[in-house]
């Protein structure tokens, strides 16, 4: 004699791992994805100079390459040391 199937509450639920499986394809996926966006490319240096004008820009200035103008005088140096904090004279 065969025995009763179980009742619904006790039949086996599926684990809570799948259910949070396409989440994880996602974040494997998208994590490439912005490393690749935020790295600079070879000689570009774009991410660098974002932040070397974000620290200046905390001081009111703004990060020159060689020089300031005459109507600015130099606060200090960016973080990266290759370039001058500048600000407009008061």
């Amino acid at each position: 004699m065969a025995s009763p199937p179980p009742p619904a509450s006790a039949r086996s639920q599926p684990s809570p791992r799948k259910r949070y499986q396409p989440a994880m394809t996602i974040l494997h996926v998208l994590f490439p994805v912005l490393l690749l966006l935020l790295l600079a490319a070879p000689g570009d240096g774009t991410l660098l100079h974002l932040i070397d004008s974000l620290a200046c820009k905390v001081k009111h200035g703004r990060c020159k390459k060689d020089f300031c103008f005459l109507n600015e005088r130099r606060i200090g140096m960016c973080i990266f040391r290759s370039r001058f904090c500048c600000r407009r004279k008061k």
